[in-house]
């Protein structure tokens, strides 16, 4: 499996993104710190600032996001100035 098959495959387990959700709305406060490390699709980043961190730091082992996350990254461009 390829990496973009791999993070589309994350992506798409709505049960298992719900509970990083949760987890991530229980355990970041408003104007917290957040790296996203080996962010991938860029969603726990997302879930963060939907959750109130102030700034958040993203760090792909990849250097160029695939043209299949262009959706997530339309949503996180909303929140450009904090990512």
């Amino acid at each position: 499996m390829d990496t973009v098959q791999q993070h589309c495959l994350l992506a798409s387990d709505k049960l298992g993104q719900s509970r990083y959700r949760q987890a991530i709305f229980q355990t970041v406060k408003a104007g917290d710190l957040v790296l996203d490390l080996g962010t991938g699709t860029g969603i726990h980043a997302l879930f963060s600032c939907q959750a109130g961190a102030g700034r958040g730091f993203l760090k792909r082992a990849a250097p160029v996001i695939p043209a299949q996350m262009g959706q997530t990254l339309h949503v996180l461009s909303a929140y450009s100035g904090r990512l």
